[in-house]
């Protein structure tokens, strides 16, 4: 077997194997070590001679970075002033130039200066002129709206006329305005019962259809019909219940007689009884039993054909009920819709004569809109309006005069009228003052560059004295470079070849230590030895007592009958189709199988747990459980099971809730660990645990 002395012993036996393996290989470790010590010593000889030159290069190659770093300073300062010797060359030229082009543009200064003093009498007269002008464009205007006013004066007095000609036909128009709106809401309200008695006569014509087209059912015959089928019902329901009744009562006695097995006494009636008799009987009650079970399950089908036939009924009733309803108010409003029809069409009768007033008023109006439309384009004109007109061309007659007076004075003051020409001349004047302006400006420029040229001279004269006072020599400083950079080179080659020893002596310094720790193991497992041996054998003795044949035999037998005695008393509690079960290990000793449980039904025929119900199978594994507790513990006060719906279908978590339910005959209380709300729902009592922040909170109560 697999069990913990066998796994012992196989570490031990692995173990022996590899010291044996490994016994060659001390005496090849001890040699390598001896060759090691002889390449570490070479190495560190050779590291040691490789940093003396380092140190030697450094000491020269310091000095010579130093005096490269002191001319490196001198040849950055050499750099700078050259640059800015160059810098300020370049801005000299650029003056230069710029004042050789400044020199041509004020040349003609005196020139301009003479136009701006020519030019500036046109910018005096410039306001008169365009005083003139405008005095000019004003006269011209009021003279074409004095004209206008003409116009309209003569048009107001012939529209004002024809206003008085049709303002008595327009009184008569309003007259009858008046009229059709008083009878407008009688005419609105004609209208309005009109078309109601028109639609409600419509709906009417519907509703009578629809009375006409419903059929409505007997509701007393289905009543009838419904009650006997109610009563048949009920009839086989009793019967289920006198089945169910009379097959406990066969149940309990083929208990009784599997319990009085041997004994030779009748459990019921105390009479001696034989075995043949007993199992004869056990044989005829179950036959009963199966002779019940098909009659029950006849009846139910019956039960359930009614129960559909039922349902139906009631559907037909209902549907029936509906329909008798719907007649009644259909009858009902029909009803009403024809005493509504009466009122609404004397109440026609009653506005007729004011309607037919309103369509005579409405055709006079319309004949006369035209006239009054006529009018009300003068409507808008008045005797007042045109005393204004007149009172407005006198006064623009005067202003007419005063502004000729004007443009007469102004001629006789200006010798030049001409607006254009003038601000021609006033633009000429503005274009030569910027001019001028500009030619001032470039005037102070040039002698701003002047004195910048002569500054910019002075700074490079004693930049190249900085320069001629620095002495620096370009090819001293690149022999200085050259001279370090080999240096450096001939220290890195050293230092790499330094780098390399030294990894070569770690690996081996490592390997070293690899070495002699293997050879202190192993020193320390051929110890060991002896004793793996003796121990081998004690463990050899220990499997052959704890074998097949002899403890695990044993065991088992002896555990056998208890269990299926317990087994089989805890199945008889519930209502299965198989009379008892047996565990079988004849094919599981000694080896990795496991036992097999097989079920005998009431014929004698032997199957599997396997081929039994889903349910069945549920209490089997229950019961099982219970039977190897009950071996243990003489009384079982409670099971804990922990969330045993999981990974169940609908169907299995149904059998297994139903055979929790008759295990309570069994144990006494069964506690469930669960978050499926089914087991929640049988429960008789629940305690809820419900997380609140990190602490959880006890909730009692609830439960059947």
């Amino acid at each position: 077997t697999n069990g913990p002395i066998k796994k012992y012993h196989d570490q031990l036996e692995e173990k022996y194997e590899f010291i044996k393996q490994q016994e060659p290989k001390l005496m090849e470790w001890k040699d390598s070590l001896t060759k090691l010590n002889e390449d570490i010593n070479s190495l560190n000889s050779i590291i040691s001679e490789t940093n003396n030159k380092i140190n030697n290069l450094m000491e020269k190659y310091n000095e010579e970075k130093k005096r490269l770093e002191e001319y490196e300073v001198r040849r950055q300062n050499y750099i700078k002033l050259i640059s800015q010797k160059e810098q300020l060359a370049k801005q000299i030229s650029d003056i230069k130039d710029e004042i050789e082009k400044l020199q041509e543009k004020v040349s003609n200064i005196s020139y301009v200066e003479k136009e701006v003093e020519e030019l500036r009498i046109y910018r005096e007269i410039l306001p008169i002129v365009t005083a003139y002008t405008s005095k000019l464009s004003q006269l011209s205007m009021l003279k074409n709206y004095i004209e206008r006013l003409n116009n309209d004066i003569n048009d107001l007095k012939n529209k004002l006329e024809a206003k008085k000609r049709l303002e008595p036909q327009y009184t008569e128009y309003n007259e009858l305005q008046q009229e059709q709106k008083r009878l407008e809401p009688q005419y609105t309200e004609y209208i309005a019962y009109a078309k109601s008695v028109e639609e409600s006569e419509k709906l009417l014509k519907e509703r009578e259809e629809e009375l006409n087209k419903l059929q409505v059912p007997d509701i007393n015959e289905i009543t009838k019909r419904l009650e006997e089928k109610r009563k048949l019902a009920e009839e086989l329901d009793e019967e289920i219940g006198r089945i169910k009744a009379e097959e406990g009562n066969l149940k309990d006695a083929i208990e009784k007689l599997d319990k009085s097995a041997n004994k030779g006494v009748c459990p019921v009636c105390g009479r001696e009884l034989s075995e043949h008799l007993r199992l004869q009987l056990i044989t005829e009650y179950r036959a009963k039993l199966n002779e019940l079970n098909n009659r029950k399950k006849e009846v139910q089908l019956q039960v359930n054909r009614l129960k559909n036939e039922i349902r139906d009924l009631e559907r037909e009733k209902e549907n029936a009920q509906r329909k008798a309803n719907t007649a009644l108010m259909l009858n009902e409003e029909i009803k009403r819709l024809k005493e509504e029809i009466d009122e609404k069409k004397r109440r026609v009768e009653e506005l007729r004569s004011s309607y037919n007033a309103y369509l005579e008023i409405k055709r006079r109006v319309e004949e006369r809109k035209s006239i009054v439309n006529e009018y009300m384009k003068y409507a808008s004109y008045t005797q007042e309006k045109l005393d204004n007109l007149i009172k407005e061309l006198a006064q623009k007659q005067e202003e007419l005069k005063r502004l000729e007076d004007e443009i007469e004075e102004i001629k006789r003051r200006t010798p030049i009228l001409d607006l254009e020409l003038v601000k021609s001349k006033v633009k000429d004047l503005e274009e030569k003052e910027k001019l001028l302006n500009e030619l001032k400006g470039i005037a102070a420029r040039l002698e701003v560059l002047k004195q910048q040229k002569e500054e910019l001279q002075s700074r490079i004269n004693n930049i190249e004295r900085d320069i001629e006072n620095l002495k620096y020599d370009e090819s001293t400083y690149n022999a200085l470079k050259v001279n370090v950079d080999n240096l450096q080179k001939q220290i890195n080659d050293f230092n790499v070849k330094l780098s390399e020893a030294k990894g070569r002596l770690n690996s081996l310094l490592e390997y070293k230590n690899q070495l002699e720790k293997n050879i202190h193991d192993f020193e320390a497992l051929l110890s060991e030895k002896n004793k793996i041996e003796k121990a081998l054998l004690k463990l050899e003795k220990l499997r052959e007592a704890l074998g097949k044949k002899y403890l695990q035999s044993y065991l088992i037998n002896a555990a056998k009958g208890i269990i299926e005695e317990h087994l089989n008393d805890i199945l008889a509690r519930f209502d299965l189709s198989f009379t008892r079960v047996e565990l079988d290990f004849s094919d599981s000793l000694g080896k990795k199988t496991k036992g097999n449980i097989v079920a005998y039904l009431p014929d004698g025929q032997k199957v599997t747990v396997n081929s039994l119900s889903g349910g069945e199978r549920i209490a089997v594994a229950l019961a099982l459980r219970l039977a190897l507790a009950k071996l243990l513990i003489r009384d079982i006060g409670f099971i804990i099971m922990d969330e045993p719906t999981v990974f169940l279908d609908k169907q299995r978590r149904s059998d297994l809730l139903d055979v929790i339910r008759s295990a309570t005959d069994i144990v006494p209380e069964i506690i469930i660990v669960t978050h499926d709300d089914e087991v929640v729902n049988v429960a008789e009592y629940v305690l809820e645990v419900n997380k609140e922040g990190e602490s959880s909170k006890v909730i009692e109560g609830g439960g059947k």
